[in-house]
């Protein structure tokens, strides 16, 4: 029940408008998978949110994520923002080479469609992690 809560929450204003509460949503949701998950949440043009799927499930330590499938489902659901989420399941808060390459083949893949990558949180335990706030997105990516 206290995920709904805060899943309203979340979608009812625009998303980088409460990322305090989106992270809390995003910690709840998986810092104890045991799993490693990918999510994106969907953003229209007011950065509101238009859905939070998940489109990978992997193993402890990798979920295997195709750039072509988060452009495919954006261009279907007209979002015009992504926000990636993947958790660690061993809580370690190192990001690694594997996850910044992810990240810059979907960065790419979007721009080409006008898709902007704001940023990609990592769930590692009781923290989030931003690749923004690492310096780890490329600037060309984010239009804000």
């Amino acid at each position: 029940m206290g995920h709904r809560v805060l899943f309203k929450r979340i979608s009812a204003k625009p998303v980088l408008a409460s990322s305090s509460a989106v992270r809390t949503y995003l910690r709840g949701l998986l810092a104890a998978e045991p799993r490693e998950k990918f999510l994106v949440l969907f953003l229209d043009c007011s950065h509101r949110l238009i859905a939070l799927e998940t489109l990978a499930e992997g193993t402890i330590e990798h979920a295997a994520v195709y750039s072509r499938e988060v452009v495919r489902r954006a261009v279907e659901l007209s979002a015009s923002g992504l926000i990636l989420v993947h958790n660690h399941p061993s809580g370690s808060e190192t990001i690694s080479r594997a996850d910044v390459n992810v990240t810059t083949q979907i960065a790419r893949a979007a721009a080409v469609l006008d898709i902007n990558l704001i940023d990609h949180l990592v769930v590692a335990g009781a923290t989030v992690i931003g690749f923004v706030e690492r310096g780890l997105l490329p600037l060309s990516s984010r239009r804000q």
